[in-house]
């Protein structure tokens, strides 16, 4: 699966057709493409935090749905490290703004395409 036909399917005459005017199945096979692999997102992570650190938020633990962002205590930990944890204990990560990452920009030109 290397183009983005392969990591979206749909049914592109029901895409013309109700496209932002009806709701229509789409399916994907993204979990398996390789930039959001765990080690393409840890470096994304690195290079985010360096470059544009206002556009990555994590945190492991309990967050509730309507707890406020300015009310979740720092992370005593690195965005690495909240990613090697998300399965396991609860953490997440946000990467804003991805498209201004040149891999990512890459992904999401050709997933929307």
């Amino acid at each position: 699966m290397s183009d983005a036909a392969s990591w979206i399917v749909m049914d592109t005459l029901e895409l013309q057709n109700k496209f932002n005017r009806k709701s229509f199945e789409i399916a994907h096979h993204l979990s398996s493409h390789p930039l959001l692999q765990l080690p393409k997102l840890m470096e994304l992570a690195e290079r985010t935090l360096r470059i544009r650190p206002q556009d990555l938020h994590y945190d492991a633990g309990s967050i509730r749905v309507e707890q406020r962002w300015d009310e979740i205590p720092s992370a005593p930990f690195s965005p690495q490290e909240a990613l090697e944890r998300i399965e396991n204990s609860g953490a997440w990560v946000l990467f804003r703004s991805v498209q201004r990452d040149a891999e990512y920009r890459v992904l999401l030109d050709h997933g929307l395409a």
